[in-house]
């Protein structure tokens, strides 16, 4: 748009600045006068060229540093004209025929003399629709500072149309300003030359390299530490804007980019000018406070400094000077949501006056003092830019053609998004969004440029309206948000999951139900089984709406178990084998069971008084007796069908609660999608108290086919062994955990056989294990499903296509009935990309938690988009955005939730059991994510008394927590570091497990334990002493899983995951493959050792650690 279009952002190059202050330039200064200097010697340079001449010596020869300059020239001027006025600039302004080379790692600046070489001139005779491409080779040709020329120029010549000249110049050479300058004389020597009269231009006493000799006399310390003084408090804890990007961010920054041209109304214009001078404000410092809530609203950042260009031009003499004067800087934009716009633009203007006051000092002499340490993928201290051109101030592009072939053009980002505008001689302003290719796609920064002229147009109106109630939505953006990808309304029918099981039993009784080792099932058996357990429950009190705690091994029994609550009226509550008994009594206590379905083995388990034990082998001759037909019982799909726990913040798990009605909505949508063909039903091999298993348990019921079932104490190691002897399935649902753990254990035929689709929830799916997967059953039908508990299973699904290129693979989109909302604080929609919490509506939301009426009104809210009386939406705490084509896109928690191995988990309840211990002071508790392996546990503790050693805090946690919640590692500190804020500083925690320097630490001795213990580091992310507990400094049961793997790859021997459990430390380890090693060897008879060697790698053998040792 214009010939300052690339002046704004990265490192301090700038457009004209003058809009910072609504003048023509910056203040006067009234220092000493700038004064010509010999052109003998070395000349410094300014504070812009040795910044310039630095990046460019990081990118030698970027077009990132391409400046252009448009010109309309009368379609009657010939090309030597315009080259001859060419030539004529570049003798009268030195910068236009400077070079700068490099002496010893500083630059050094060489001025040719005039006329030692002709400007480039390219002429192109085109058609209108071919500009852009012209624009584009040249705007792609970057500059050698040391070679020179530093600019080169284009002459497109339009049939029917003036020319158009296009001047690019390395932005070392000039600035907005100088563009200006540089036109107006270009106009006057054309001029000149068809005249055959001298041109009447003033004369230039001063040139640039006087103007850098001054300033380096200017800039003395005691200035630079002034104007540092301020920026230190001024810029005092900004954080980087984490803009809502389309793509992850390279670890390098990107400099190419595109732009999104746009226009505001002269009307609008108009009032937004009005507005301004009420308080006081230029149209700059509106116009920025518009933009700056913009990018707050996209981010959810209220704190966004914003990069500004300033002129530079301070003193009376550079009026007519070209050269690069410009400076960078930063508008602190302190917003809040609850501002109305009136007080943000009173902030702003504050804020824009004291940068502009303080604009002296070199932006990159700010950067080394504040940011020392770069990132390089982004740009120092703002990564958001804007500029307003005054006319007068930059040269324009005025004409609508060369502004859309520019916009087709331009291929370079300074900043992550920077947004240049323009005032024009009708009263309108022109608009660009410059937006990095490398992280946005066009459609979002034209959303962004809808959403910015939606803003305007209401804080127009209504400029005391909270930044954080501005509308930023058109109508149809909120209809296709709201509605249209809502759209899920299926008619379902209202019979229960355990009534089509029934139906089931009643039409095919000898049909297969369960299997298990050698046992089967039938529908008949399992149904009349149920019945009689039912019939006893009724004996026991169990009736409409109670609840009952079922504590049983994975087998034939639990199910009959859970449809026999059901059957009863009751609704089951299902606890894991692994609970300790304070756990499960908490969570007996919570959900109101007075009932609980065991066996004698697990009896002691329950120590709550008020809990009668229906015990299935003590009583098994009881219910035995009972009759094999159904209770009667009244129907009614919205009474509870279960309640599972999760963990909860404050320390006391959360219970629930479940209707038949949600559950049959998911189940139903599970038989039809998943179970529609029956290529041999599904397989439970997950614990029935996560509700991930909830398809797998019940579609197979529902629809006719066997659920295979594998024992309780099945070792993960034989999960893929035990599945495929089963094999096939109609479907499997499963963790992306568990996915890794089949990828290592099944062969391709194997996979490709397990079952036509799989259906992956409980965590996070990324490319890795998809890929992982697909090298080895790449004709598998894959589904990511999402849903909390509180949503009755599954929320969303995500048919994953042929080429997934998301590193974390969305969540998709609503299942049938369901709604999903991504939302802002005020529960208003945020616009696609835009990170917001989701929200959750339809018929699977859960009635609420169990005995929580508190934390049920908190997170169970009224649906103000529902469609029904009475609708509520679930407030899941995950933070989402919308992807272009409705898809969900899962980002994280916004509280400290967490996901561990499938299972949800609330930090904060397990930093409640440890700070309960006696000798626990204080305690937090964070998620460590080694490089190479699974996400784990990690505590970080504060002793009572600083002088003694931790306590067995696994071992206190094991007795309250479930297995997945024991932290996998304790770190003492003497106290838990904090920022400014006084909350928890994460960063600031030193990471877990022990180091080489700790004195507990011993290291590994001998090739077999530094194998084992390299393998453990790759693992884990943490360095393994000798005697350190796998599971203690990070490892799991997936990650068990992998060690085995490995150690089988490595050492050529068979383990089973139970000899880590059995032996979890580097030496047991290690001792146990010299022992397997040792005994393989000696089975073999030397005629066999002969004839293996022989047969095999013989280096791979001599590489082998045992081996090596065992021969030692």
């Amino acid at each position: 748009m214009t010939g300052g279009t690339t002046d704004a952002g990265h490192e301090g190059t700038g457009g004209t600045g003058g809009a910072v202050h609504g003048g023509t330039g910056a203040d006067v200064d009234d220092g000493p006068q700038i004064r010509p200097v010999p052109r003998t010697g070395d000349l410094p340079l300014s504070s812009g060229q040795r910044r310039l001449w630095f990046l460019d010596r990081m990118h030698p020869g970027s077009p990132e540093w391409v400046a252009p300059l448009f010109l309309r020239l009368p379609g009657s001027l010939d090309a030597g004209t315009v080259g001859r006025a060419l030539d004529a600039l570049a003798a009268r302004h030195e910068p236009l025929r400077t070079r700068y080379v490099d002496q010893g790692g500083e630059p050094r600046q060489i001025i040719d003399a005039p006329g030692a070489g002709t400007v480039e001139l390219r002429v192109e005779d085109t058609a209108r629709d071919g500009v852009a491409a012209l624009f584009g080779a040249q705007f792609e040709r970057g500059f050698d500072l040391a070679a020179g020329p530093l600019w080169r120029a284009l002459l497109a010549r339009v049939a029917g149309e003036d020319h158009v000249l296009l001047l690019t110049m390395h932005h070392i050479t000039c600035d907005g300003w100088s563009t200006v300058i540089l036109e107006r004389e270009l106009r006057e020597l054309c001029a000149a030359d068809r005249a055959g009269r001298a041109p009447d231009l003033p004369e230039l006493p001063l040139q640039y390299a006087d103007y850098g000799s001054w300033q380096g006399a200017r800039l003395t310390d005691a200035v630079v530490e002034g104007e540092l003084t301020h920026w230190r408090a001024a810029l005092d804890g900004i954080a980087p804007l984490d803009l809502p990007a389309d793509h992850p961010r390279p670890a390098v920054r990107d400099p190419r980019g595109a732009v999104v041209p746009f226009r505001v109304a002269p009307e609008l214009a108009v009032k937004l000018a009005e507005l301004g001078r009420a308080h006081g404000a230029t149209p700059f410092m509106t116009l920025l406070t518009a933009y700056a809530t913009l990018v707050a609203r996209h981010t959810g950042q209220w704190d966004v400094p914003v990069g500004t260009p300033v002129a530079g031009r301070t003193r009376p003499e550079t009026e007519n000077m070209v050269g690069f004067f410009l400076n960078s800087l930063v508008v602190r934009c302190g917003l809040t949501a609850d501002l109305g716009f009136t007080e943000a633009l009173r902030r702003v203007r504050d804020a824009a006056r004291a940068a502009l006051v303080h604009q002296e000092l070199p932006f990159e002499r700010l950067v080394e003092e504040l940011q020392p340490e770069r990132d390089l993928s982004r740009t120092p201290l703002y990564q958001v830019a804007f500029d307003l051109h005054s006319e007068g101030v930059t040269s324009v592009v005025t004409h609508d053609s060369d502004l859309a072939a520019f916009a087709e053009a331009w291929q370079v980002a300074k900043t992550d998004l920077s947004l240049f505008m323009r005032q024009t001689p009708d009263g309108s302003l022109d608009g660009v969004l410059e937006y990095a290719t490398s992280l946005f796609e066009r459609g979002t920064a034209e959303r962004m440029t809808g959403h910015f002229l939606t803003l305007l147009e209401q804080v127009a109106e209504q400029p005391e309206t909270p930044l954080g109630a501005l509308e930023l939505l058109s109508a149809d953006e909120r209809h296709r948000l709201l509605v249209e990808w809502n759209d899920t309304a299926e008619d379902t029918d209202d019979r229960t999951v355990f009534e089509r099981f029934e139906e089931q039993a009643r039409s095919a009784p000898e049909r297969t139900a369960l299997t298990f080792g050698t046992e089967t099932v039938t529908y008949g058996e399992l149904d009349a089984a149920a019945n009689r357990l039912a019939q006893h429950l009724r004996t026991r009190c169990v009736g409409a709406e109670s609840r009952v705690a079922v504590l049983l091994d994975r087998g034939p029994e639990l199910v009959t178990a859970l449809l026999a609550v059901w059957k009863a009226g009751g609704a089951y509550v299902p606890v894991d084998p692994s609970y300790p008994a304070e756990r499960i009594a908490a969570m007996c206590d919570t959900a109101g069971v007075r009932t609980a379905v065991t066996t004698s083995a697990y009896a002691a388990r329950f120590t709550s008084s008020g809990t009668r034990l229906l015990l299935l082998d003590t009583d098994a001759d009881d219910i035995a007796g009972r009759p094999a037909a159904a209770p009667a019982r009244t129907r009614d799909p919205r009474r509870l069908a279960y309640t599972i726990f999760t963990s909860g913040s404050t320390g006391t798990p959360k219970g629930v609660e479940v209707t038949h009605q949600g559950l049959a909505n998911h189940v139903a949508w599970a038989a039809r999608e998943l179970a529609g063909q029956d290529y041999g039903g599904g397989a439970l091999f997950s614990s029935a108290a996560f509700d991930l298993v909830v398809p797998n348990l019940w579609a197979p019921l529902v629809t006719g086919q066997r659920l295979f079932l594998l024992p309780q104490d099945t070792d993960m190691s034989e999960l893929g062994k035990r599945l495929a002897e089963a094999q096939p399935f109609s479907f499997v649902k499963l963790t992306p955990g568990h996915l890794d753990i089949l990828a290592l254990q099944l062969t391709p035929a194997q996979a490709g056989a397990l079952a036509p689709v799989l259906v992956v929830a409980g965590e996070a799916f990324t490319r890795a294990t998809l890929e992982r997967w697909r090298a080895l059953a790449p004709d598998t039908r894959l589904i990511n499903e999402y849903g909390p508990t509180e949503a009755s299973v599954g929320t969303t699904v995500y048919e994953i296509p042929e080429h997934a290129d998301a590193d974390v693979l969305p969540i998709g989109r609503p299942l049938p009935n369901m709604r999903v909302y991504v939302l802002d604080p005020a529960l208003q929609p945020v616009p696609v990309g835009v990170a917001g919490e989701l929200y959750v509506g339809g018929t699977g939301v859960a009635r609420g938690y169990a005995n929580r009426p508190d934390l049920t009104a908190d997170r169970f809210l009224p649906d103000p988009y529902g469609t029904g009386p009475g609708a509520r939406m679930y407030r899941t705490g995950d933070l989402v955005r919308h992807l272009p084509d409705g898809n969900v896109a899962f980002l994280g928690r916004v509280d400290d939730q967490v996901k561990i191995r499938g299972y949800r988990v609330e930090l904060g309840e397990i930093q409640a059991v440890l700070t309960a211990h006696p000798a626990v002071r204080d305690a937090v508790v964070t998620v460590h994510r080694p490089e190479n392996g699974e996400p784990t546990l990690a505590a970080h503790v504060v002793p009572a008394d600083a002088a003694a050693p931790l306590p067995d805090l696994a071992a206190h946690c094991a007795a309250r927590l479930p297995e997945y919640m024991i932290p996998a590692t304790f770190t003492a500190l003497d106290t838990i570091p904090v920022n400014a804020n006084g909350k928890v500083d994460r960063s600031a925690l030193p990471a877990p497990g022990r180091t080489a320097d700790d004195e507990s630490h011993v290291a590994p001795s001998g090739p077999v334990e530094e194998r084992v213990a390299e393998i453990w580091t790759e693992l884990l992310g943490v360095q393994a002493g000798a005697h350190d507990n796998f599971f203690h400094i990070g490892g799991n049961s997936i990650l068990a899983i992998r060690l085995i793997s490995h150690l089988q790859q490595e050492f050529e021997i068979d383990f089973a995951v139970r000899t880590v459990f059995e032996g979890p430390t580097v030496a047991r380890i290690a001792a146990t493959v010299e022992e397997r090693v040792t005994a393989q060897i000696a089975a073999l008879s030397d005629a066999d050792l002969l004839d293996d060697a022989a047969r095999t790698d013989t280096t791979h053998l001599t590489n082998n650690p045992a081996l090596k040792e065992h021969q030692a």
